[in-house]
């Protein structure tokens, strides 16, 4: 499924969100894990963004860009999360993820222009001719913190796109919306009727909450 933005700023410390915001229910069917049934576990991710993120033990890396492989990661995939409410950024203090380091590079190339000789082909004569060199880059990573997860899924919900692999994306005015303390969060979610359940439901495949505060169990 794909998702949708929604930015909720709340009172100070202030939260945000990026997903579709469920059907109105109480706050506290957000803080419901996900019955143990979930027994799918996604092999493969990808990191989509132009970040990098790092645990903050240093068991595993993700560049930016790159195409992963969980059982390289080493991480447990967790049950996941039932209709994330507008006060999903909350329940940090709730997920059993991963701390980790999101690393956003701001640095921005400089070049500087040289001359150098070039024979002309009509004439036969050398000309100058102007050519831009990297000289260096200038600027410097933002660093921010997270807790990462990644949930197993319905088998029965197993061909959805959203299911099949985790598609990791940051959209620049979450991490943004991270500064000063306060807390994001990003998920990628799919909609499921399990067996024996009655009505469909969302559900997480993996959640980021975002500060640029390191956080604290």
């Amino acid at each position: 499924m794909l998702l949708t933005t929604l930015l909720s700023l709340l009172s100070f410390p202030s939260f945000s969100q990026f997903g579709k915001k469920a059907s109105n229910r109480d706050v506290k069917d957000t803080l419901l894990l996900q019955e143990r049934s979930p027994s799918f576990k996604p092999k493969m991710g990808r990191l989509v963004d132009s970040i990098s993120i790092e645990a903050v033990d240093k068991s595993f890396v993700i560049a930016k860009g790159e195409t992963f492989k969980m059982d390289k990661l080493g991480i447990e995939q967790r049950a996941g999360w039932v209709n994330p409410s507008s006060n999903f950024s909350k329940v940090f203090n709730k997920s059993d993820g991963i701390p980790v380091k999101i690393i956003v590079s701001r640095k921005i190339p400089e070049y500087e222009e040289t001359i150098v000789k070039e024979k002309n082909v009509l004439t036969g004569k050398e000309v100058d001719k102007p050519v831009k060199k990297l000289k260096g880059y200038k600027g410097r990573d933002d660093i921010f913190y997270g807790l990462l997860e990644f949930n197993k899924v319905h088998e029965i919900c197993n061909n959805d796109p959203a299911t099949r692999a985790y598609f990791i994306s940051i959209p620049p005015k979450y991490l943004d919306a991270a500064r000063g303390g306060n807390i994001s969060v990003v998920y990628e979610y799919y909609n499921c009727t399990p067996v024996r359940k009655k009505g469909a439901n969302n559900y997480t495949t993996w959640v980021l909450w975002i500060s640029d505060i390191e956080f604290t169990k």
